[in-house]
């Protein structure tokens, strides 16, 4: 089954037409991809997920472009990263973290993919722009096979292309080969006075499954929130005069975020387990070999990250509690 385009290519249909229906506040979005884009959505039998379980983290109404304050004064972000290995598409997820007294909530506030774009020209540019624009903890990226270039173009000034804006370079703090010649011992957090902000976490055998498992984890706790569907989106805006004002276009930018979270839940529901043959241990693979896992990766590298963070703040907690209810008995006098 082909995608609208071939028909559109060849004068069958009208683009104007099936942009009206794609962006109609009736269409359903995911009976759209299936029947238009040919874009396989739903649950297979052997999923990892349960989809029904992961449409129940779409609450999120208000997608986040730039940094938002908020009530919670230990707020952060974190940015997940990953460079696909063949499409050359770069996938960005941005976290909004709240910690609170019993957990940390994670809310995937803006999602981006980069397609096919060069790293030094395209790719880095664009990533610092997005560390501007949300001032985040930590960047993470896998600094495996394609992420090492995207790494390489990192540390290096930066220009954008088209618009002539300027970045600075931005190092990794736990792997020597991206820190500054003047600062080589690595760390386990940032070093934000030397824009080393990014962290390598270098995905692999001797981590996967603790990252896989995070994810498994996280999503079925309750505690990551998603970008709620395209139709309820739209269903709301609908109501607005500025957003029935805007082009076909202006809309689908505005939406793409939301689609991007559509996609990401396509590729959580095309995942199932592999065993590896080792010990306690697993991997994931892919049901559908067309659909990519871009959005996935990017994913549990934040939360993986995060999950540190999130350990890191109950350990010192535990300690500080020690403290308060220990009891010492008095020194004896001789």
């Amino acid at each position: 089954m082909l995608s609208y385009e071939v028909p559109l290519h060849y004068g069958l249909l009208d683009k104007a037409t099936m942009m009206d229906q794609r962006y109609s506040s009736t269409m359903n979005d995911e009976a759209f991809a299936r029947e238009s884009l040919s874009i396989w959505t739903g649950n297979a039998k052997d999923a990892w997920f349960d989809s029904q379980r992961l449409e129940k983290r779409r609450t999120l109404l208000r997608c986040e472009r730039e940094y938002t304050g908020s009530k919670n004064d230990k707020m952060f972000y974190i940015v997940g990263v990953d460079v696909a290995r063949y499409s050359a598409n770069t996938a960005i997820m941005v976290i909004k973290v709240l910690p609170e007294m019993n957990n940390f909530i994670k809310k995937v506030v803006y999602t981006e993919v980069i397609n096919g774009a060069n790293y030094i020209t395209e790719q880095a540019p664009r990533l610092k722009k997005i560390i501007q624009l949300y001032q985040p903890r930590e960047i993470v990226i896998d600094g495996n096979g394609p992420g090492i270039g995207l790494l390489d173009a990192m540390a290096l000034p930066s220009t954008d292309a088209k618009t002539g804006e300027q970045f600075p370079a931005y190092y990794t703090f736990n792997d020597e080969h991206h820190l500054p010649p003047e600062k080589k011992n690595v760390s386990d957090e940032p070093i934000p006075s030397l824009n080393a902000i990014i962290y390598d976490i270098k995905a692999g055998s001797s981590n996967n499954d603790l990252i896989h498992a995070n994810l498994f984890s996280q999503l079925n706790n309750g505690t990551v929130a998603l970008l709620a569907p395209e139709q309820i989106v739209k269903e709301k805006l609908g109501r607005f005069k500025w957003w029935n004002k805007l082009s076909l276009y202006d809309r689908r930018v505005f939406l793409l975020p939301y689609e991007m979270t559509s996609r990401l839940i396509d590729e959580l529901n095309n995942l199932k387990l592999k065993q590896t043959g080792a010990a306690n241990q697993f991997n994931i693979e892919r049901i559908s070999r067309s659909i990519e896992k871009d959005r996935v990766s990017a994913l549990e590298y934040g939360l993986f990250r995060i999950k540190y963070y999130e350990d890191l703040e109950f350990q010192r907690r535990k300690k500080r509690d020690f403290r308060k209810f220990a009891f010492f008995s008095p020194k004896k006098r001789g």
